[in-house]
């Protein structure tokens, strides 16, 4: 019987780190947003001018779909934990809901220590835009990978 008991945990052990070292995973229903990737690209790339800490080698791709941000989210609880601090929602100016959520990827405490993880949005409101008094406001779901290299 211990043997078995001792087989069981092994195998639990082994999903436990293929779960939580799993790769990147695209949303079904999302595509490569060319522009957006470009903005945020080169928004990042000012920011580390401007001596923002950001991580060396950290790569970053858009991809947007029309889909519901639950029905996005979903999928991706399906397959990897959601980081819990991550979640955020909060009422724009116009009155329309702004929600976030982010999931790693790698299996890191945190963001800060992942070398691969998402961030989940719907509207989409562009980085450098953030905290401006119109900013541009996308009705899509956009999923942002950003990813060490």
């Amino acid at each position: 019987m211990r043997r078995y008991g001792f087989a069981f945990i092994v195998g639990l052990s082994f999903i436990s780190i293929t779960v939580a070292q799993q790769g990147f995973n695209l949303y079904p229903g999302a595509k490569l947003d060319e522009v957006l990737t470009k903005a945020e690209r080169a928004f990042l790339t000012e920011s580390i001018k401007e001596g923002a800490p950001l991580p060396k080698g950290q790569q970053v791709t858009l991809y947007s779909t029309p889909d519901d941000f639950d029905k996005v989210c979903n999928f991706y609880r399906g397959i990897i934990k959601e980081f819990e601090r991550g979640r955020f929602s909060s009422k724009l100016s116009e009155g329309q809901k702004f929600r976030s959520a982010i999931f790693i990827f790698d299996g890191a405490a945190d963001t800060q220590k992942s070398k691969s993880w998402i961030r989940i949005q719907r509207p989409y409101i562009p980085e450098d835009e953030v905290g401006e008094d119109n900013p541009k406001v996308h009705d899509i779901t956009v999923i942002t990978h950003y990813e060490i290299k």
